[in-house]
């Protein structure tokens, strides 16, 4: 397994543009200066609480190490992170919602 080469800066930023905008009621391009900064502002505070939470900052660089630990085992075909970007949820009309997961295995055949 190899890591797929990606523009994170790039993209990513543009999808955090995406869900924090404001500023797309105003009409203004998307390219705005105002627009731009006001989207920097909403960054800012929450990252530099961030990166100031120990135990934040810990359970990232576990998460980070966890990942490159099952890929060197050759654990799995394919991983990627859930704990951002938008998520989905299939709900079951019951009294408790539940999340339902695949296996991460194959199913063993015997003939």
């Amino acid at each position: 397994m190899r890591k797929i080469d990606r523009q994170p800066a790039r993209l990513d930023a543009l999808d955090l543009f995406r869900q924090l905008d404001i500023g797309g009621s105003s009409g203004s391009q998307l390219s705005d200066p105002a627009r731009v900064e006001a989207h920097f502002a909403q960054v800012r505070g929450p990252l530099t609480q961030a990166l100031s939470t120990g135990s934040t900052v810990h359970g990232w660089r576990t998460q980070a190490l966890f990942s490159s630990l099952v890929v060197a085992l050759d654990g799995c075909e394919l991983m990627f992170t859930v704990d951002s970007g938008v998520s989905f949820l299939w709900m079951v009309k019951t009294s408790s919602p539940r999340l339902l997961a695949c296996p991460t295995q194959r199913a063993q055949t015997t003939s």
